[in-house]
């Protein structure tokens, strides 16, 4: 099991499930085991092909990836990014307010 911290951005092996784009991630919500390590809950994905929020290809974008299918390949490939963090990496809590 590794420990990482808590602000380890993390590639993906599996691409984007909307556009093939690199997908990286990382920690924002964090929760205690029984045994005093921390393990991810929850996480900030982005994919490469993401657009300046504020250009005029946004908008498409973020319909192509997810608003036809209310983001349902997004929750699962969260939901499975979640489960193989959990797998492999513990999160260092010290330092963090």
């Amino acid at each position: 099991m590794a420990v990482a911290p808590t602000d380890r951005r993390f590639k993906a092996k599996a691409p984007c499930p909307y556009c093939g784009g690199e997908i990286t991630c990382s920690a924002n919500a964090w929760e205690q085991e029984d045994d005093g390590s921390w393990i991810a809950t929850d996480l900030d994905i982005e994919c490469s092909n993401e657009p300046p929020i504020d250009s005029k290809r946004w908008l498409t974008w973020d319909r192509e990836h997810g608003r036809a299918d209310w983001n349902h390949a997004w929750h699962d490939l969260h939901d499975a990014l979640i489960r193989g963090m959990k797998r492999r990496f513990r999160f260092n809590m010290e330092n963090v307010e």
